[in-house]
């Protein structure tokens, strides 16, 4: 039998045709930290969904047509491979209690109308939100927050980002890894900042004691960073 006058086969191809476009369309994204974010490479793969659906219906629709408006006894269905992280807040389900709570300890300029909950967030933190840039056109161009529930977890996942950057000292000479306070408090250290590199990029770490929170930012000029983060 000629395989276009064979249904199943005619399936069979077009599966193929569909793998075969998945594959070509992966992309590596960048990579959020584990004390703030996820955990190492993100590989993803970008997906037409509405083409692809089309495609399926088309399929369908051949089937059918062959078979005298029969449904084939089995037919394979379409699979994603995968999908692309989405950034947009979700409105449809309430927010957690710990979640609020980071929301409501974030830093400004960085709210529920730009950060969302991280894909893949760290296993001790309560909470994890990946934000976009903000209005200011020198803000970093991935941060991610996380809240944590003692003063212990916060400082051990301090630590292993210590150990997960290749150390830089901080612009103007300070410390890193080393400890900041404010001006009205001059002599209690108000959290821990760390200045390096992840995966070959710029990164700036800090906790803010008081809150129990942990951010992250990256982008391509370390200086640009801490002027950012000491603006915030």
């Amino acid at each position: 039998m000629d395989p276009k006058d064979d249904p199943e086969a005619r399936i069979r191809e077009l599966e193929r045709s569909l793998a075969d476009v998945a594959s070509t369309s992966e992309l590596t994204s960048p990579t959020p930290r584990s004390t703030a974010g996820g955990r190492g490479s993100r590989t993803v793969v970008l997906v037409i969904a509405v083409g692809l659906a089309a495609l399926a219906a088309g399929v369908a629709f051949f089937v059918v047509q062959r078979s005298g408006g029969r449904s084939p006894t089995s037919v394979s269905s379409t699979r994603v491979h995968g999908s692309r992280p989405s950034i947009s807040t979700t409105t449809a389900t309430p927010a957690s209690q710990p979640l609020q709570r980071l929301y409501a300890v974030l830093p400004r300029a960085y709210t529920s109308n730009n950060c969302s909950p991280a894909d893949s967030p760290n296993s001790q933190a309560l909470a994890t939100v990946e934000c976009k840039k903000t209005s200011d056109p020198d803000s970093p161009t991935y941060a991610a927050f996380s809240l944590y529930p003692s003063a212990a977890a916060l400082e051990k996942a301090f630590n292993n980002g210590v150990s997960e950057d290749t150390v830089t000292p901080c612009p103007h000479g300070g410390d890193s890894p080393g400890s900041w306070h404010t001006q009205a408090a001059p002599k209690i250290p108000s959290g821990s900042v760390l200045c390096g590199t992840y995966n070959n990029g710029p990164d700036l770490l800090w906790t803010q004691n008081k809150d129990l929170l942990i951010g992250d930012i990256q982008g391509p000029d370390i200086n640009a960073l801490y002027r950012f983060w000491q603006d915030l």
